[in-house]
């Protein structure tokens, strides 16, 4: 049963490059799709999963950073760190605003973090430093491409001018990108001193996320902490339905439409190849060994077109990261698993249908042709 598929699949070398390559580009197309929105989600919550920061706090009842506003008195970093497990307490300011050179600006959310402990500021710097000094200012690499600025030049944010002293990577997406300035830099722009938007706590080791956050929930009064996992979930919910939803309307078309060509391709397969199963049904073979050497046939269809199309998906992936750093592809597990398990199912569909026409056939009536 076995060689039987394989060598009806692997007989015609050029039948077989078209059928591949129909199934390996189609799950491509999935593949990409799902990549992009998955890509472009990772990045906008690159803050919170790159700080090191296991529980974030914020104003009761926010629960994100896009779209909110939180404003915690400076007085609460001290009352947190007489909680039980608290390792380090760091407040960080945010606004979203944008970077402006000339008459050309970018969109940027802000961060005011502290630059002797630099926890809360970049994680990656590119060229340059993020030891900032008043007026001094890191921005996204790709976006000071993008602007024509670098080192030493000046930019416009939050209304104010600010030299750039590093440029940092890992800080954009499609949409934005991240810009950070000291903490009392924001603090005089914005008027409003002894105020942070967020503060970001490291536990002691041996407390957990979850076990943190409740502690603080439960002695610190107004306000609300989150684990970095609860904030990254809640944060990227929120960005899939604000700037994301069209991404996720074209992945779910792309996979509809991927997985058509799939059927499609095996359905020309088997369809291609029923005069032979006809022959060996006239011949003896039983409606269940037909059924298995199809579908077996398909399956490999399938796992060898999926196969290219993890390894065409990942050098895609590189090839984004290197030409158009702001426009990620990720693959991610559960895409690929989605699409294994979706296209095989649709091509043991698609070829049931022709195959189906021989089970039903007399015998006798193959030689009567």
């Amino acid at each position: 049963m076995v060689s039987v598929a394989r060598r009806n699949l692997f007989r015609e070398r050029p039948r077989l490059l078209i059928s591949m390559g129909g199934v390996a580009f189609a799950l491509l197309l999935i593949l990409a799709l799902d990549g992009l929105v998955a890509g472009s989600l990772f990045q906008l919550t690159a803050y919170i999963r790159n700080t090191g920061a296991e529980v974030y706090v914020a104003q009761p009842g926010v629960r994100t950073m896009h779209m909110s506003a939180s404003a915690l008195p400076m007085s609460k970093v001290e009352e947190i760190r007489k909680v039980d497990g608290m390792a380090w307490v760091e407040p960080m300011l945010y606004a979203s605003n944008a970077v402006t050179v000339g008459d050309v600006r970018s969109i940027a959310y802000v961060i005011g973090f502290d630059p002797k402990q630099s926890k809360a500021g970049p994680w990656r710097i590119a060229e340059g430093s993020a030891n900032l000094g008043r007026g001094e200012a890191v921005i996204d690499g790709v976006t000071a491409g993008k602007l024509g600025v670098g080192l030493g030049d000046e930019v416009l944010i939050l209304g104010a001018p600010f030299r750039v002293r590093g440029l940092s990577a890992e800080t954009s997406s499609f949409v934005n990108s991240l810009a950070f300035i000291r903490l009392d830099d924001f603090t005089a722009l914005r008027g409003q001193p002894d105020t942070a938007s967020y503060l970001l706590v490291w536990l002691s080791r041996g407390v957990s996320a979850e076990e943190g956050a409740r502690r603080i929930n439960a002695v610190v009064k107004d306000v609300g902490a989150l684990t970095r996992e609860e904030f990254a979930s809640e944060e990227g919910r929120v960005v899939r339905d604000m700037s994301a939803e069209i991404m996720v309307i074209m992945s779910a078309i792309g996979f509809l439409i991927g997985l058509a060509a799939v059927g499609l391709t095996v359905y020309t397969a088997t369809l291609a190849k029923l005069q032979e199963y006809g022959m060996l049904k006239a011949l003896g073979a039983s409606n269940v060994w037909l059924y298995r050497v199809v579908f077996e046939q398909a399956l490999w269809s399938v796992a060898i077109g999926a196969a290219a199309s993890i390894i065409l998906a990942l050098a895609l992936s590189a090839l984004f990261a290197w030409l158009i750093p702001d426009v990620p592809i990720r693959v991610e597990l559960e895409s690929v698993a989605r699409v294994i398990l979706g296209a095989g199912a649709i091509a043991i569909l698609a070829a049931s249908v022709p195959i189906t026409q021989i089970a039903r056939l007399d015998p006798v009536s193959v030689f009567r042709r």
